[in-house]
């Protein structure tokens, strides 16, 4: 158990009646400080699966772009990439991570204060031709943001 938890809860079993208040304010932000924390997790969980994605658009050839356009993988050769399942990502608070033509968007779970947010990232060139694989959050499909989770 936290210090700071263990701090709120002798405040309330604390006799003195002039420390309610601080439970009823604390308390609160705790659950939305361990929400944040988790949803960590999400935001990390994304991580491997994007050097999987940037692996099969350099194994497939794709080697110029254009200049701050999306990158979406494509068939070379008759060559497609293969991405798992999107459950087979899940963890203890990933519910899945799917990736659709070089956008990776993880799921939570609708536990834990997480309410199945949603995290998305876009696979985008640099400023420049110049065969690198940026990565951007798009916030329009990641209510993880409007939620407060990060």
């Amino acid at each position: 158990m936290s210090d700071f938890l263990r701090l709120c809860i002798l405040k309330v079993s604390d006799c003195n009646r002039n420390h309610w208040y601080f439970t009823a304010i604390v308390l609160p932000a705790y659950a939305k400080y361990m929400a944040r924390a988790r949803f960590t997790e999400v935001t990390s969980a994304i991580d491997g699966v994007k050097k999987q994605v940037e692996l099969c658009i350099f194994d497939l050839g794709q080697t110029s772009f254009a200049a701050s356009a999306q990158i979406t993988p494509a068939t070379v050769g008759g060559k497609t990439c293969q991405n798992g399942a999107a459950a087979d990502y899940a963890t203890k608070y990933v519910a899945t991570i799917e990736v659709t033509v070089g956008v990776i968007k993880a799921t939570a779970i609708a536990g834990n204060g997480l309410n199945s947010a949603t995290y998305t990232i876009q696979t985008f060139n640099g400023a420049a031709d110049n065969s690198v694989i940026d990565c951007k959050r798009d916030d329009a499909n990641s209510d993880g943001i409007t939620k407060e989770l990060c």
